[in-house]
């Protein structure tokens, strides 16, 4: 079962639609949070650590 996923740019109001196929993955970061990657060939493991990320407070709706 693949996945298909909108994202609208609500500044701009650009969509752009994937279709993410059986067992890969979508990963959604916006700045200035980024996504440090490393990848493991020998067993195909991703480790994905999501870096810069700013901590609301739960009154903003972040919920932490």
């Amino acid at each position: 079962m693949s996945v298909r996923v909108t994202v609208v740019d609500e500044q701009t109001g650009d969509t752009e639609t994937k279709q993410i196929p059986d067992g890969d993955y979508l990963l959604i970061v916006t700045e200035p949070a980024y996504a440090a990657f490393q990848v493991y060939p020998k067993t195909g493991t991703h480790v994905i650590t999501v870096k810069g990320r700013i901590v609301r407070a739960p009154e903003d709706g972040d919920g932490q």
